[in-house]
C-alpha cells in the first residue's frame, strides 16, 4: 500500500466537478433514473481512468446501480420518504461501484456507506435538488481522495 501524506485538493475538486456536471447533464433528461447514473458514471470515469487500470466497468456499473436503486424505490414507493429513495439509490450505486474500487483500495467498503449518506444529503431535501451533484461530489470526493491514498500495488 502506498500512502500520500497530504490531501490532494486537485483530485477532490476534479471529483466534485465531474459529479456536479454529471448530475446536471443527467438530471436534465427524462427519464432521470436512466440518464443521471450514466452521465455521472462517465464523468467520474474520466477522473478514475488515470488513477486505476481497467476502469471501463465504472460506467455501466454506475448506471446499473443507479437504475436498480431507482427501480426498487419506485416499487416500494413510500410517499414523502425522499430519504429512503435517496438511500436506496446511494446503496445500490455505491455497492455496484464498490466492485471496481475494491480491486485497488483495501478500505473500499466505506464507499458504500458514504454513497448512501451523500445521496441522502443531496436528494432528500437537505439541499436544493439542482445542487445534489455538488453535495454528493463534495462528500464522496473527500472519501475518494482518502481511499486513493491507500492504493494497492
Amino acid at each position: 500500500m502506498r500512502r500520500s501524506a497530504t490531501f490532494n485538493w486537485n483530485l477532490w475538486l476534479q471529483w466534485i466537478l465531474a459529479t456536479t456536471l454529471g448530475w446536471l447533464v443527467g438530471s436534465s433528461f427524462l427519464p432521470l433514473e436512466l440518464v443521471a447514473g450514466l452521465s455521472i458514471g462517465v464523468a467520474q470515469w474520466l477522473i478514475l481512468r488515470p488513477l486505476f487500470p481497467q476502469t471501463g466497468w465504472w460506467i455501466p456499473l454506475s448506471a446499473g446501480g443507479w437504475i436498480l436503486g431507482w427501480g426498487i424505490s419506485m416499487v416500494i414507493a413510500v410517499p414523502g420518504a425522499d430519504f429512503l429513495i435517496a438511500g436506496l439509490v446511494g446503496l445500490s450505486t455505491g455497492s455496484f461501484q464498490w466492485f471496481i474500487l475494491r480491486q485497488w483500495v483495501p478500505l473500499a467498503g466505506w464507499w458504500i456507506v458514504v454513497s448512501v449518506l451523500a445521496w441522502i444529503i443531496g436528494l432528500s431535501g437537505f439541499a436544493e435538488p439542482r445542487l445534489a451533484g455538488l453535495v454528493v461530489g463534495v462528500v464522496t470526493g473527500i472519501v475518494f481522495e482518502l481511499l486513493t491514498r491507500y492504493k494497492k500495488r
